[in-house]
């Protein structure tokens, strides 16, 4: 007797490799950098506007500004994490390795504490990402300078 091969079970077999593949591209940190990159180049930083008066309660974004309650931010893509000299970071932020990517400013802000657990930054955050995008935006062109957007 002579056996044929379950058909619906290698569709389903197929289907499932194919649905894991698709997952697993749009889960994967390059295509969340390719999103984060165009909604970025497609922010409009007025749109922060108001979002950057709060955050200047804390924080300044000039060359040379002091500190305040938070560090000063300008220069802040690209440079290492809890670096400004004279500010005095949280040991959760100390233990941040590397620099300020776009991709880690974007996880900081959309949940500080979800980020760095024991941060000092006493801010919800930021949860709609286009807001986040135009915020990134605004701290990318707070330097002399900005890193190309390809980069991230």
């Amino acid at each position: 007797m002579t056996s044929f091969p379950n058909f619906q079970a290698l569709n389903y077999l197929a289907k499932s490799i194919i649905l894991i593949a698709v997952i697993s591209y749009l889960m994967s940190p390059a295509k969340a950098d390719d999103d984060l990159l165009t909604r970025i180049a497609a922010a409009n930083p007025e749109i922060s506007k108001n979002l950057r008066v709060r955050c200047a309660s804390c924080h300044t974004f000039g060359e040379g500004e002091s500190n305040r309650v938070g560090p000063n931010l300008w220069n802040i893509v690209g440079r290492p994490v809890a670096s400004v000299v004279g500010f005095k970071y949280s040991k959760a932020l100390l233990s941040v390795e590397g620099n300020w990517s776009l991709s880690q400013l974007d996880s900081f802000l959309k949940r500080p504490q979800n980020f760095a657990k024991g941060t000092r930054m006493n801010y919800s955050g930021i949860p709609d990402p286009d807001m986040r995008a135009s915020m990134l935006l605004f701290l990318r062109n707070q330097s002399n300078n900005p890193i190309a957007l390809e980069g991230g």
